[in-house]
């Protein structure tokens, strides 16, 4: 069990130092790598969570910044659509999203909820 848990604040602060660089560099093919190097796709909702959230914290240049990430990742398959639903924002419940060359869905998502704010 504590292996676990110190894996998870592992991550966390994995996460928050390539959060930070893509926000400095806009390299997403960067950021595919480092998650699969850390090889915790079941963490990848706390990833999507941190870009969210610093999205949020910044300004509409970074909330598309974010939602070109997070679109990225789900069409490279780092991310996988569940792991980046919108549960808690219900005036997105009917954004339809179209993901290239993959697949459509009528999830809500982060991405389409940042793109829908800027």
């Amino acid at each position: 069990m504590a292996t676990n848990i110190m894996a998870a604040v592992d991550y966390k602060e994995a996460v928050a130092v390539v959060v930070k660089e893509y926000f400095d560099s806009l390299d997403h093919n960067e950021v595919a790598r480092s998650l699969r190097e850390l090889q915790k796709p079941l963490y990848h909702y706390y990833f999507v969570k941190c870009v969210v959230k610093t999205a949020m914290d910044r300004g509409d240049k970074e909330k598309e910044m974010a939602a070109q990430l997070l679109s990225a990742l789900l069409c490279d398959d780092v991310l996988e659509p569940g792991q980046v639903y919108l549960r808690h924002l219900p005036e997105t419940s009917s954004i339809r999203i179209s993901l290239p060359r993959k697949f459509t869905c009528n999830v809500p998502t982060y991405a389409t909820w940042l793109n829908a704010l800027s």
